[in-house]
């Protein structure tokens, strides 16, 4: 009976391990294992300059990966369900070049180096969001953007895969529905500029009414409080 009290109290002194547990202490396995110099095959690294070097002597597309790995949610959660599979290390490996461009709280995680050249990147290809994966081709165009949601592994792959092959069609293309696309790819740059631009006056617009309300609203107070 004394042996059964032990195991229990023994059982109880131990740390409770829940999922949410788990799943954080995978997804900070994924980020711990980043290189912060130089490359490996399948291996996510903070060094853009050697992933662009590598690309280009093998003529593979960089995969970068705007990321806040020590505070986004849906950033540990594509390091947990996606990036930290052999699944998607197998197939990463093979196809591409994995850029890690990190934005975290904890300043230490990015060498102080990269730490500019990061916000660079961001403002020079348009990140607003975290997780935002960029697809760029061994010269360093931009292929195509990713997105992972709740995705497994396989999923995202696939996703990988399709874009690769509209890239693939859409560099083939030629004469008038080379021309076609380009003109259709422009108008589609304009309009979604446009919408930002509406969106932001908008907002602009709003914040001021807002104000005007605020101001009503403390007028007609201070009447009644006389």
């Amino acid at each position: 009976m004394k042996k059964i009290i032990a195991l229990f109290a023994l059982a109880a002194a131990l740390p409770l391990v829940t999922p949410a547990f788990a799943e954080e202490e995978t997804a900070k396995l994924a980020a711990e294992s980043v290189l912060k110099e130089g490359v490996q095959a399948g291996v996510w690294t903070q060094d853009f300059a050697a992933a662009q070097k590598e690309a280009a002597a093998k003529k593979l597309p960089v995969l970068m990966n705007f990321t806040g790995s020590d505070w986004c949610g849906w950033c540990k959660l594509a390091d947990k369900n996606i990036f930290s599979t052999d699944e998607w290390k197998k197939y990463a490996a093979e196809k591409l070049v994995l850029a890690w461009i990190d934005f975290p709280k904890d300043k230490s995680k990015v060498p102080e180096a990269f730490q500019k050249r990061n916000e660079e990147l961001s403002k020079k290809y348009d990140v607003h969001g975290y997780p935002t994966f960029i697809m760029l081709d061994s010269d360093g165009n931009e292929l195509f953007r990713a997105s992972t949601g709740r995705s497994s592994a396989s999923e995202f792959i696939k996703q990988l895969d399709d874009e690769f092959a509209k890239a693939d069609k859409i560099a083939k293309l030629s004469g008038d529905k080379k021309a076609a696309y380009d003109k259709a790819k422009q108008d589609l740059k304009e309009a979604n500029e446009a919408f930002k631009k509406f969106i932001k006056e908008a907002n602009s617009k709003a914040e001021e009414l807002h104000k005007k309300v605020e101001a009503a609203e403390k007028a007609l107070e201070a009447v009644l409080g006389d």
